[in-house]
């Protein structure tokens, strides 16, 4: 079809510049370069253009592609001999002499890299050579293109957002494309602090992709059409690295929009329906979303299927999404990804190493996963463990899957995770069926088991009742559910999934999960989200290894309903540290939202089970902390504390945040801590002290830790308690 289109187009051109009415230069070289990407575009989608260099600006040609094609075009008053002529100069020039194409509009000549005239003619006739030239000429996009194609520099991604943008503003009366976006906005609104200064950022942003807005309304519909387009190309990459067979593209290709994108999910198993498939329904009300978001679609699923997957890592997709937003943004959006130094460094503190990592009981989670560093780490040690001992692909899937875990509370991050958990496998990811990454609030309560099942509850969309998954597996009963609302089955075909036993002994139950599905939810894109909320209940209590960097959040960044819940259901967060002052105000500084995840971790373990985690650095020294620091000193087995305070250079891009590294294993004391300090001039200092002689304060675990050597410890302590102190003398409003 291109190339049919490409010879008329040709056509065209030719008759309109014999016809007078192209002449000059600039003229035909803009109606012969369009035509140049129009094919690229209908063969290579949006890479087509990073990949036709169009404006190169030194005079000696008129446009390249990757290098070894360019391209000289003439008016007919310049004449196309001059062309041949000056194509021909410039290839004896050359060190590395690329090949071209050259034409007035009338007539056309390839050039190889010999300087050879090897055919000419009429330029409607070489229409063949051209395909040729252009197909051969692109070549693999390499990690660069694929950053400059996919990510917010690219006019056309630019383009898709603002697509996107549209619609949404549109279609916020369609049911489903309002309970998305308010389930989204609800989460972002939680912990994302978009203050004045960070929507004044953001409005900036989004005015460089030709988008106005004013309302903090407007600037979260911004925020989620900027993440739905990249959930929609992790969805493609995704299928495209679980796919074993057909494209992506050739996928899509059948049958009729927009079931074909919604049945993805369906055909690559491993790819879920998740909040940003509210594209959906705008195209099945409007032809005209219909046909924007097809097309976007579609040229992103064409470009998708040219990456060679190991041209990609976490890393390229990390700055892809990192690129939108400015620092300022980020900062309050809590954009901001693990240090791998950090990581590797947690995964040595617990020991997740070697074959140990290959243990049937050797259960990881990272309950605050972000973007899957860590996930993606584990797995790279996983792998290497099960190659030493000869396992065939399948099994190392196999186990990898079974054993390593993440969650999050955020969509995109879980959508994140997911793409880099498959490329940590590489070439085994086609034996993955699915991916467990969970779409949940690793915060919330364990679910209470009951003789009738237990309550699933995602907190934006309320609870229901499910039969208990000894009985009947938390993954069989929703993918039921989702068969039946594919399928319009009845109450009664929904319920002959089950064998007889389960159907009489849950029947009400059953009948509950169908009702809450098809009367009070009448949305299948929310049965992930219940599905994944019941599988981390089944991961308390289980895990060998808790690791991650929970989210560090201030509590004047949190919103009251949160706040609340953290107040009243974990200790860690409400419980500070309240040194006897004379004048008894004690206020302390306000909690960090990452405290409640070290209570939460532990939560996870079995007995003996070992957390490691990067944390805010005031967990050693904020008044809040007290009860986390008795814990951990007097309850759990301290192993390890590297402090990074006073190191030199930054852990996290465009962020000054200072972390702490804490290890401690869900057991009794055993032992020194070990403590390492990082210094100004990065020198390192290690010591090891009994965790009970670590605080400020004698006999008080409570009280800051003093991390110095056990010889500095006594003196501090001496100095501290020999003068008055402040708060004995004035009344403090704040504390650290």
């Amino acid at each position: 079809m291109e190339s049919l289109l490409m010879r008329d187009q040709l056509e065209s051109l030719t008759a309109r510049v014999e016809s007078g009415e192209l002449q000059t230069h600039d003229e035909i070289r803009r109606e012969f370069l369009n035509i140049i990407e129009g094919y690229l575009e209908g063969k290579f989608g949006i890479l087509a253009h990073i990949k036709l260099e169009r404006d190169v600006g030194d005079g000696f040609y008129d446009a390249a592609i990757g290098g070894n094609l360019y391209f000289e075009i003439k008016s007919v008053n310049e004449g196309f001999e001059a062309g041949i002529d000056d194509s021909i100069e410039y290839i004896e020039s050359e060190d590395e002499p690329p090949r071209f194409f050259t034409t007035e509009g009338i007539q056309g000549a390839y050039i190889n890299s010999d300087a050879e005239v090897v055919q000419r003619g009429d330029l409607v006739e070489l229409s063949p050579r051209l395909r040729n030239l252009l197909d051969t000429a692109v070549s693999e996009p390499t990690a660069t293109d694929i950053i400059n194609a996919f990510g917010p520099q690219s006019e056309r991604v630019q383009h898709y957002i603002e697509v996107l943008w549209n619609v949404l503003r549109e279609h916020r009366d369609l049911p489903r494309v309002e309970s998305a976006f308010s389930a989204w906005r609800d989460i972002y609104a939680e912990a994302a602090n978009l203050n004045a200064d960070a929507r004044d950022a953001v409005q900036d942003q989004a005015s460089d992709f030709g988008i106005d807005i004013d309302t903090e309304e407007e600037t979260y519909e911004f925020l989620f059409a900027v993440q739905t387009y990249f959930a929609i190309f992790l969805k493609l990459f995704s299928a495209r690295l679980g796919g074993e067979y057909d494209s992506t593209e050739t996928r899509l290709n059948r049958g009729t929009w927009p079931e074909t994108y919604r049945r993805l999910s369906v055909e690559a198993e491993i790819v879920e329906h998740d909040l940003f498939d509210w594209i959906l329904d705008p195209s099945r009300e409007s032809g005209d979303a219909s046909h924007k978001i097809e097309d976007m679609v579609m040229q992103l699923a064409t470009s998708v299927d040219m990456i060679n997957p190991d041209r990609v890592d976490q890393d390229i997709l990390r700055d892809i999404y990192q690129e939108s937003f400015n620092s300022q943004t980020r900062t309050a959006m809590g954009e901001f990804y693990t240090n791998d130094e950090l990581v590797e460094e947690v995964l040595d503190e617990v020991e997740y190493n070697g074959n140990d990592v290959l243990d049937d009981d050797a259960t990881l989670l990272d309950p605050t996963c972000g973007s899957g560093t860590f996930l993606f780490h584990a797995i790279q040690r996983y792998v290497d463990a099960a190659e030493e001992e000869g396992q065939s692909d399948r099994e190392i899937v196999n186990g990898v899957t079974e054993n390593i875990n993440g969650i999050d509370l955020h969509p995109f991050a879980v959508a994140m995770a997911r793409t880099n958990y498959l490329l940590a496998l590489g070439d085994r990811a086609e034996y993955v069926d699915e991916v467990p990454v969970y779409w949940t609030d690793s915060l919330a309560p364990a679910a209470q088991r009951k003789l009738n099942g237990q309550k699933v509850t995602v907190s934006t969309l309320g609870s229901v009742q499910v039969p208990n998954p000894e009985d009947i597996g938390h993954h069989e009963l929703f993918t039921a559910m989702e068969r039946a609302l594919e399928g319009g089955w009845g109450e009664g075909r929904f319920i002959e999934e089950f064998d007889e036993y389960n159907r009489q002994r849950y029947e009400n139950t059953l009948s509950g999960v169908y009702n809450f599905f098809t009367e009070e939810i009448h949305n299948g894109m929310w049965v992930p989200a219940f599905r994944d909320v019941a599988a981390v209940h089944g991961l308390k209590d289980s895990c060998e290894f808790i690791v991650g960097n929970p989210p560090w959040v201030r509590n004047r960044n949190i919103e009251e309903d949160l706040r609340e819940r953290l107040q009243d259901d974990f200790e860690y967060y409400s419980d500070p540290w309240r040194p006897d002052l004379e004048e008894k105000r004690n206020p302390g500084s306000p909690p960090d939202y990452a405290i409640a995840f070290v209570e939460a971790g532990f939560e996870f373990l079995t007995s003996g089970g070992e957390l490691g985690y990067v944390i805010t650095s005031s967990l050693a020294r904020a008044m809040y902390a007290g009860k986390a620091r008795q814990d951990l000193a007097r309850n759990k087995n301290l192993k390890r504390i590297i402090d990074y305070t006073l190191a030199p250079h930054g852990y996290f891009q465009d962020a000054e945040n200072k972390p702490l590294i804490v290890s401690a294993a869900n057991e009794s004391p055993d032992g020194d801590t070990e403590v390492t300090l990082y210094n100004r001039e990065n020198d390192v200092r290690e010591w090891n002290v009994d965790p009970e002689n670590i605080s400020l304060e004698a006999g008080d675990p409570r009280s800051p830790w003093i991390l110095v050597p056990p010889t500095l410890i006594d003196a501090i302590r001496t100095m501290t308690g020999s003068g008055s102190r402040a708060g004995d003398r004035y009344a403090p409003t704040s504390g650290v």
